[in-house]
């Protein structure tokens, strides 16, 4: 499938007509204890300053049907954009539809600007069955085949809000200009502050 076939449209509030379908596919993709409430997300439209940075897009196929999801955030003034929530119709994986909406946004981002794009996946180790641990090494699998790049030598815990506890997770860095381990552990720490520590030898990979 030509990736230009796809379109990436930005939600423009709670009334657009791909708001519905853009939650019921987070609410269908992602674990309750992973995803940040459906009112917090509505509320940003409240104050649309809030929204410069934050990209909520709903992809269409070619005939205009619902596809998929990314959220992902912009930070210029660390040089670091965050990628929160990419997810594809049921239907439509395993048919390089998530690597397209993956490219497409690190596509939107420029070297010249933005050092990384970083986001979390789950520990293999850390999961409930053999089903999730192999998920979590598939998705790992998949983000590196796209450029992305465990950060290891970290201590990490996604924290969603006051609704679910802190969850242990990896963090992943896509270089967009030459990168040491060192310097996507301080990006990371910009932005994502005491959430993560160094345990250890930070490294790529």
């Amino acid at each position: 499938m030509n990736p230009d076939a796809y379109q990436y449209k930005r939600l423009k509030g709670v009334q657009d007509d791909l708001m519905i379908p853009w939650l019921e596919l987070y609410e269908q993709a992602f674990p309750a204890r992973e995803r940040i409430l459906v009112a917090d997300i509505l509320s940003l439209w409240r104050n649309p300053t809030s929204l410069q940075h934050e990209y909520l897009l709903g992809v269409l196929d070619p005939e205009k049907n619902f596809a998929g999801l990314v959220w992902y955030s912009t930070r210029p003034e660390y040089g670091l954009a965050l990628l929160w929530y990419l997810a594809v119709q049921p239907h439509l994986r395993s048919r390089g539809v998530g690597a397209q909406i993956y490219q497409y946004v690190v596509s939107q981002l420029n070297p010249r600007e933005y050092s990384a794009l970083i986001y979390e996946v789950e520990i293999p180790e850390e999961a409930e069955t053999p089903e999730q641990a192999d998920f979590a090494r598939s998705r790992i699998e998949f983000y590196r085949r796209n450029g992305g790049m465990l950060l290891n030598g970290i201590h990490y815990e996604q924290e969603v809000g006051s609704h679910a506890a802190p969850i242990p997770m990896h963090l992943m860095v896509h270089p967009l200009s030459a990168i040491t381990a060192e310097q996507a552990f301080a990006l990371c720490r910009s932005v994502l502050g005491d959430a993560i520590s160094q345990t250890g030898v930070l490294t790529l990979d």
